[in-house]
């Protein structure tokens, strides 16, 4: 049994006590029984206490203040045991008893002029108008049957059937079992264990007796699969109960949903209609536990999304929680509409929390927007933002770089997908559990990220196909964006240069998206995405280039070396990358040729002076100094390989007739 109960106007301590009779209970004798012994209660908030079913006449309940004032408000007691189900009417009236969908029943009494209320069980009457719903028995026990199941009455010699399948071929088997009411019936399928991948389904067919619905007799279970333990807040579960027969999709509780849902993730898993560039992954899951919990129990992120239902709950590969928050949200208000797009009927958000559960990340997070005013992208052609211009034209949602698909899921009212990238990802633990952890997400969520070449050899084309041989090459990484999920920012100073080969090629090395070669993607900060600049002659153009692409790579066996095409439409530039004129890029650029591991310092000056290059590492330890006198004006170079550079982040401080310039450049 179990009782909780809400109290206001301060905190306190609740007493409920039992007894036979109204002297025991008054003189604590005899048949009394403390049940609940001063447990603290808190303003405005729930508390509960299970405690082991007795059986009672009288029943007190005790309260007492212990902050502020001599008086206590009681909104709400709750006692209730877990019975059958019923819609019932209850007397005396001063009683409300709470319908509910769990299988239990609640008395409840709520706040009175009188400040003890004693009801003898014996006076308490329950009735029912519809004994498709309820009935009480000549014993007065109380069976309640709730809307769409099979039956209220003991079956016999129920025909069941077991059909195997996938790889092993068809076979079935078949037998009779008794359905006695509101209880559990084990049904065991014998066969060896191997390691091969059965598709059992257990199939009660229709028609042997009368039912509500139909389409609901059979559970799908895959043998050697992953196996799933959910969570459900009670009022979520009640609602599926309620509602979830108005889609006439074949299913009528919370039950057949998640197993519908499973279905079709397992389905999709089966035929996924996808090019894979690696192995091929087949993974299927299996429910193995459902636990119905109190409203508010579970924990909740700022977003009142669960977080992790139970840590501690290590007996099944996947879990997830499911809040009555979820109801608030209206997300399951389309009672009649079974399509894709309706969570009543399927819910995206469950699958991608599953496969997120498996260590997969959201790929929504490799696109890239921009709104053409430097809030992102903060580089600048013939004097504006390049965001919205020919250089980064707009898509939709003035996306500047869209990744292939918008999520883990794509598709539409008929139909949905799990993109062709994140498949590839899955195959690489397909069957295996996340190591470190089966909630979303893991530890290890996105380790694949970091899957790759070592050398990564762009060629680069113009739209035409040719090399550009010679080019100037910078790349732009990005950095985080406070409270942005998957934030980026890129600013006007590349963070890496190269002149390409005779062959148009440069070598991006291992890592091009972070100094350090550490990957993130997360609230404010996703460094997977680089921009990169061309120029040729007065022409320049920009691209923006993915870790999707290394990690293709990277699987489909090019983990030393990879090559990559990435042709760039060029269009007439004015200035350089800043706005302004005689900017740091117009004095001095760094160039490093990856394919030799030499940098150069290339200075412009318009008047002979005495020049001083300084470089520092990303930690401010000075590197070295080199002093030169330039005599001619125009353009030099200076190596910087006497300086002995290793690999890393760089700045270069140039110093001239009072006036200093600053670039950073990356060494590998």
């Amino acid at each position: 049994m179990k009782s909780r109960i809400f109290t206001s106007a301060g905190n306190g301590i609740w007493l409920i006590e039992s007894a036979m009779t109204p002297e025991d209970l008054q003189q604590q004798r005899r048949t009394y029984k403390v049940i609940v012994n001063d447990s603290s209660l808190f303003d405005s908030q729930w508390d509960s206490l299970e405690f082991e079913k007795i059986y009672v006449k009288y029943i007190r309940l005790t309260l007492t203040r212990t902050t502020g004032g001599n008086f206590v408000r009681l909104n709400e007691w709750e006692l209730y045991q877990y019975v059958s189900l019923a819609y019932l009417k209850l007397e005396p009236t001063v009683i409300n008893m709470k319908p509910a969908w769990q299988n239990k029943i609640r008395k409840v009494w709520r706040a009175s002029e009188f400040d003890t209320i004693l009801i003898d069980n014996s006076l308490v009457k329950w009735s029912c108008s519809d004994t498709s719903i309820a009935f009480v028995d000549s014993t007065g026990t109380i069976f309640g049957v709730a809307v769409l199941t099979l039956s209220k009455h003991y079956r016999k010699d129920v025909y069941y059937i077991w059909v195997l399948g996938i790889s092993s071929g068809y076979q079935l088997m078949e037998g009779k079992i008794d359905l006695p009411p509101f209880s559990v019936v084990k049904v065991d399928f014998n066969i060896k264990w191997n390691f091969s991948i059965y598709n059992l389904e257990f199939i009660i067919p229709k028609d042997q007796y009368p039912e509500a619905e139909k389409e609901n007799n059979s559970v799908s279970l895959y043998s050697y699969s992953l196996s799933a333990g959910f969570y459900v807040e009670e009022s979520l579960y009640n609602y599926f109960r309620e509602y979830q027969f108005q889609l006439n999709s074949g299913n009528n509780c919370w039950e057949d949903w998640v197993n519908s849902t499973l279905r079709i993730l397992n389905f999709k898993f089966y035929d996924p209609s996808v090019d894979s560039s690696g192995p091929l992954m087949y993974e299927q899951y299996r429910i193995d536990k459902i636990v119905i919990v109190p409203d508010g129990s579970l924990p909740l992120d700022g977003n009142n999304s669960v977080t992790t239902p139970n840590f501690n709950d290590k007996s099944v590969d996947l879990i997830r929680g499911f809040p009555d928050s979820l109801i608030q949200t209206n997300m399951y208000n389309n009672h009649f509409s079974p399509y894709y797009t309706n969570p009543f009927y399927f819910d995206q958000a469950f699958f991608n929390d599953l496969l997120k559960a498996r260590y997969l990340v959201d790929p929504v997070g490799f696109s890239v927007s921009d709104n053409g005013f430097g809030d992102i992208v903060n580089i600048k052609e013939n004097g504006k933002y390049i965001g919205g211009t020919k250089f980064l034209p707009w898509e939709s949602g003035k996306k500047v770089h869209k990744f292939q698909n918008s999520g883990l899921l794509f598709g539409d009212d008929e139909n949905i997908s799990i993109d062709e990238y994140s498949w590839n990802a899955l195959s690489l633990i397909a069957g295996q559990r996340a190591t470190l952890g089966n909630y979303n997400p893991p530890g290890n969520s996105g380790e694949y990220l970091n899957d790759l070449p070592q050398n990564n050899i762009v060629t680069i084309l113009d739209t035409s196909g040719n090399p550009l041989t010679g080019a100037n090459v910078r790349v732009f990484r990005s950095t985080g964006n406070q409270g942005v999920m998957y934030g980026k920012y890129y600013d006007s100073i590349p963070d890496m240069e190269f002149t390409c080969d005779e062959f148009g090629r440069v070598n991006l090395g291992t890592c091009p998206f972070d100094e350090f070669a550490a990957i993130f993607y997360k609230m404010n900060n996703a460094n997977v995405v680089i921009l990169i600049r061309v120029q040729q002659g007065d022409k320049a153009g920009y691209r923006f280039l993915d870790i999707t692409e290394f990690n293709r790579h990277y699987w489909s066996g090019y983990k030393d070396t990879a090559f990559y095409d990435l042709t760039f439409n060029l269009f007439p530039v004015i200035t350089s990358v800043n706005e302004e004129k005689n900017t740091s890029d117009d004095i001095i650029q760094i160039r490093y040729n990856s394919l030799n591991s030499s940098a150069t310092a290339v200075i412009h000056l318009n008047q002979p002076s005495q020049i001083n290059l300084a470089l520092y590492t990303s930690e401010g330890r000075t590197v070295g100094e080199i002093n030169e006198s330039i005599t001619i004006p125009g353009i030099h170079e200076i190596s910087l390989v006497r300086l002995n550079l290793s690999t890393g982040l760089y700045f270069c401080r140039l110093n001239y007739d009072a006036n200093y310039f600053i670039r950073k450049f990356f060494v590998y």
